[in-house]
């Protein structure tokens, strides 16, 4: 609605052209100028003057009109405000397969409460496939770990991990011993070079995890015997459970051997060792591009990711120091 009309509305509620000035904030002359000029622009006279203010014929028509219009402007308000506070945002995530697992179940229902309308994507591949597709455009942002530093990168630091090597129990007895004082000595700590003999189930050559575990072999001049090749964590459990295969595995990982073992007899549990002088450690990042938009529901969900992260790794820490 154009000032003019704005100002006709107010004149045709005071039926005062001082009032109509003093409501408006403006000057006598400057409510006339409205009235003038809506008179020009339609031709037609819509105040009489004379023996009191009041409506012409054309300016009752005009106020019927200008109601509707005034209601019509309040109704578009009200749409258009419902369609902002209900717009759909979308939020396209790269992380691993496993991870999703652990992390989302606690995190989701706590986002979704703040954030009804956000639509999350999950894109499931590694740390060197998701930083590809960040750089593309693919995706918004990642969870990476050891991720290659990049000056289009913008880093948030989510915790730092560890490597454990799992063992079935058989394979505990086949190669060390069941006795409490060895398994004991073991909880301090094992050596690759006392795992040489092992069969492995490594990650696919390119992962960060294969990366460092190829970093500590190569510094204690050992081999790993790897039978078998997958990403996939679950896969890797199984193959140890079966006592198949040895796993090298960060700390996160370990929520899924301790449900295994809740469920199956002693003779059956998978065993959970550090590994000895870890210098270096795994690095869990959320990587985002740094010329992105900054949006409130991007942050609360890096926000509450770190905060589970922290809290996966600290209990299983706890856990671990209490064997």
């Amino acid at each position: 609605m154009t000032p003019s009309l704005k100002m006709f509305l107010i004149v045709a509620e005071e039926m005062n052209i001082s009032r109509a000035a003093a409501r408006s904030f403006v000057t006598q002359q400057c409510v006339s100028d409205h009235i003038k000029r809506l008179e020009d622009e339609y031709g037609v006279i819509l105040f009489k003057r004379r023996p009191r203010l009041s409506l012409t014929q054309e300016g009752k028509v005009m106020l019927k009109v200008a109601r509707e219009m005034e209601t019509l402007e309040e109704k578009l308000k009200m749409q258009l405000e419902n369609v902002r506070e209900t717009k759909t945002e979308k939020l396209v995530i790269g992380i691993n397969a496993t991870r999703i697992n652990i992390l989302l179940p606690r995190l989701l229902p706590i986002y979704h409460k703040l954030y009804p309308n956000v639509i999350l994507s999950f894109v499931r591949h590694e740390t060197r496939e998701l930083e590809q597709m960040l750089l593309k455009g693919n995706i918004d942002m990642f969870v990476g770990v050891n991720a290659h530093t990049n000056p289009q990168f913008k880093t948030m630091l989510l915790g730092n991990d560890k490597l454990h090597i799992l063992l079935s129990s058989k394979m505990v007895e086949q190669y060390f011993s069941l006795d409490e004082e060895v398994i004991r000595e073991m909880r301090k700590g094992l050596n690759f070079s006392q795992l040489k003999d092992i069969p492995f189930v490594g990650n696919f050559e390119g992962s960060t995890l294969n990366e460092l575990v190829n970093h500590y072999t190569e510094k204690s001049g050992v081999k790993l015997n790897n039978l078998y090749y997958t990403g996939d964590y679950d896969t890797q459990i199984a193959l140890c459970s079966l006592n198949l295969a040895a796993v090298a595995c960060p700390t996160m990982i370990l929520n899924k051997v301790l449900e295994y073992n809740k469920r199956v007899t002693k003779e059956e549990k998978i065993y959970i060792f550090p590994l000895n002088n870890q210098t270096e450690e795994l690095k869990v990042e959320l990587i985002s591009s740094k010329d992105a938009e900054t949006t409130p529901h991007g942050e609360k969900f890096a926000e509450l990711l770190k905060e589970e992260i922290e809290d996966n790794i600290d209990n299983l820490k706890e856990y671990l120091d209490n064997l």
